[in-house]
């Protein structure tokens, strides 16, 4: 391993409004932020005239930003517990006042030298996220200083992007036609515990009976498009899926040996990236963690560079 590939990773909580200042947000929420802000006030002392179009508050996740950002994520719902009512309310009336607004949205930031990452998200904190109304983003910078090419010009320059994502039921119990009489799913590709993953390694078998559904955009479509395909796919059957996912025992939920993992659901929403830009962003909406939580599903990210 590189000695100097590091990631530093943070979560937070942006809570804004048009109509209401700093005083009157805090004495809404009554938990001390970690930064303010006034609408009408200057972004930066360099421009006066690019001024600030809401007021806001920021909470900020407490652990060290060498720890995960799944970890941070935690941290961050943990912080914000006494305020979680609060919170809610001031979200769910501040959509009805302006619809076309989220005014809650939680967010991890995260910079990285390495040229692959992956991120879990449990189904718990999917349903957090939905229980409290938030937009869900995602910030990613991979750190880089020999990405400059002879001309001194980035790479950014050629900017190429491309996504999927995919949808499993799995079962480490049940068989592929078992899974697919709870749920009537027509997938895209099924797979049957203890056979062989490729033809070249029979000994290398599958942990687990799976049905999966990949989305059918094309892919240079972003992954919050995906998820919309995915999800309207799902969505006939949604009932039962909640039902499998609610009535799976303890040992069904499958759990790769991986670092960091968090599944705690028979369902995974995942999304791979490969991009040659050295930053990216992605923001889910409320409706889409809704949907996700209504399932009960767990969710996953892979982002990998494509130079």
């Amino acid at each position: 391993m590189d000695n100097h590939e590091y990631t530093s990773s943070y979560a937070t909580l942006t809570v804004y409004s048009r109509s209401l200042s700093v005083d009157e947000l805090t004495q809404l929420i009554p938990l001390s932020p970690h930064y303010t802000w006034q609408k009408g006030t200057p972004r930066s002392k360099r421009n006066p005239s690019n001024v600030h179009p809401f007021s806001g508050l920021d909470f900020e996740s407490r652990l060290d930003r060498s720890a995960g950002p799944e970890a941070h994520l935690d941290d961050l719902i943990n912080l914000l517990i006494p305020a979680w009512d609060a919170l809610r309310e001031f979200g769910q009336r501040a959509r009805v006042e302006d619809p076309e607004t989220t005014p809650l949205w939680i967010r991890f930031i995260v910079e990285t030298t390495r040229h692959e990452i992956g991120f879990g998200f449990s189904s718990e904190l999917t349903n957090a996220m939905a229980d409290l109304g938030v937009r869900f983003g995602v910030e990613l910078e991979i750190v880089d200083e020999a990405r400059t090419d002879i001309s001194g010009e980035t790479m950014d320059n050629q900017v190429d992007k491309e996504s999927y994502a995919s949808f499993v039921v799995y079962s480490t119990s049940l068989s592929v036609e078992e899974l697919g009489r709870l749920v009537p799913l027509t997938p895209d590709r099924t797979w049957q515990k203890g056979t062989p993953r490729v033809k070249r390694d029979p000994t290398n078998v599958h942990r687990l009976s799976g049905m999966s559904l990949e989305s059918r955009l094309d892919r240079s479509e972003p992954p919050e498009a995906h998820l919309d395909g995915l999800l309207d796919r799902v969505n006939p059957v949604r009932d039962a899926l909640r039902e499998y996912a609610r009535r799976a025992p303890t040992e069904e939920l499958y759990r790769p040996t991986r670092p960091g993992n968090t599944e705690t659901s028979p369902l995974r929403i995942s999304f791979l990236v490969r991009s040659t830009r050295t930053e990216l962003g992605f923001d889910f909406s409320c409706e889409q963690l809704e949907a996700m939580a209504y399932i009960g599903s767990c969710f996953g990210m892979e982002i990998r560079d494509r130079r």
